[in-house]
């Protein structure tokens, strides 16, 4: 999963339109699939964050 967002970018949320404006969905609106990837994503970045030396 990591190496997969590292070739292709990270996860990006499907839009959606409301009174003629695009936007991002909200994590409430995502899908339980939708909603668990981005679980594993943030995760994923905490814990490549927590082996950065600081700055």
């Amino acid at each position: 999963m990591i190496l997969e967002s590292v070739k292709n970018g990270p996860l990006l949320w499907s839009s959606i339109e409301e009174n003629g404006v695009t936007r991002p969905k909200k994590y409430s609106e995502l899908s339980v699939t939708e909603a668990i990837q981005a679980d594993c994503d943030v995760k994923a970045t905490n814990i490549i964050l927590q082996g950065l030396p600081p700055k």
